[in-house]
């Protein structure tokens, strides 16, 4: 390892070294042992065509090519003067570093101009993406207010279908109020609806008066039709009704029926419903038979009651049935 000519110690393989260059005589590169300042050693380093000369070639060969680096009180004042018999080197290095600030600002400026443009294009698409977004919301806008207005035009609808249902059952109910069903009687080959009614009204010890007609409806899912007894006037389905629920009357009182199974059958004598009045006791029976201790119809409309003191609620449709029936789930 090679000693340093000015302290004297040996200079580390890792150690920056400065070599000068009349002699060869190498020192630490640092202030202490080249006696320069940080800004004239930052020089030597990052230039590579800047030399240095020692204190003793200097004084000895004051016209041979070397550098000198006027120092002045403060450091952020320094300049570095480079010479090489006259000031060409530093006039060279001066308008190189001029050469390489223009280059690289016009670079700069090239690359900004770029990016400019790319911003200008990017804010116009965006504008164009806001006024899409814009013309999409109200677009949303409007429909979400139509689909408001058909809601609420459908639900208007669908009240005025309910309402309308209900008037048209009602009107169907009332055709039939002075009308009552006889059920349980089997059907036999040429039967006449006549005699069965008279053998009825002697088994009710009831006087038979201001019938209109007696006939027997055609049974459906392969079950037997009821006979059905219009009268002129409905306070006499009510008489029939009454006196049908204090006797018991089983078909082998009415009708020759070689079947025991189907002669033991009891006779059941009820207002005849409606088609929807129909499907909404049963539906009541089905679905609230747990929760309702009475179900039934009168005066024209399905009724239903918890218990012998509560007074009864009145079924107006399969929603109310519905609700009944999720309310018991619930209290439970």
């Amino acid at each position: 390892m090679p000693k340093c000519d000015n302290c004297d110690k040996l200079i580390a393989k890792k150690s920056t070294i400065l070599e000068c260059n009349t002699c060869s005589k190498t020192v630490h590169a640092t202030q202490a042992c080249t006696r320069l300042t940080s800004k004239q050693l930052a020089a030597l380093r990052n230039t590579e065509n800047l030399e240095w000369t020692c204190e003793v070639c200097r004084r000895e060969t004051p016209r041979q090519r070397s550098f000198v680096i006027q120092e002045e009180e403060e450091e952020d004042d320094e300049e570095l003067l480079l010479t090489q018999g006259t000031d060409s080197g530093s006039n060279a290095m001066k308008k190189l570093l001029s050469d390489i600030s223009f280059e690289v600002k016009k670079a700069v400026k090239k690359e900004i101009g770029s990016v400019n443009e790319a911003l200008s294009s990017c804010c116009q698409k965006m504008d164009g993406i806001m006024d899409t977004l814009a013309t999409i919301s109200g677009k949303i806008k409007e429909l979400e207010n139509k689909n408001t207005y058909l809601t609420n035009q459908n639900k208007h609808l669908e009240l005025k279908i309910d309402a309308m249902e209900q008037y048209i059952g009602n009107l169907e109910q009332k055709q039939l109020n002075n009308t009552f069903e006889v059920a349980g009687v089997p059907e036999i080959k040429d039967e006449n609806t006549e005699i069965i009614l008279n053998t009825l009204a002697t088994k009710l010890n009831i006087v038979k008066k201001e019938i209109t007609t007696v006939k027997r409806l055609k049974g459906k899912n392969g079950k037997e039709g009821v006979i059905q007894v219009s009268f002129k006037q409905e306070e006499q389905v009510d008489q029939w009704i009454k006196a049908a629920r204090k006797v018991t009357i089983l078909a082998e009182d009415i009708v020759s029926c070689p079947d025991p199974a189907t002669a033991r059958t009891k006779i059941m004598i009820r207002r005849a419903l409606s088609s929807a009045n129909k499907t909404l006791l049963w539906q009541a029976k089905q679905k609230l038979k747990v929760t309702y201790k009475y179900i039934w119809f009168q005066g024209g409309r399905i009724l239903v009651r918890k218990n012998d003191n509560d007074k009864p609620v009145i079924i107006r449709n399969l929603s109310d049935i519905d609700k009944m029936a999720v309310e018991h789930i619930v209290s439970r």
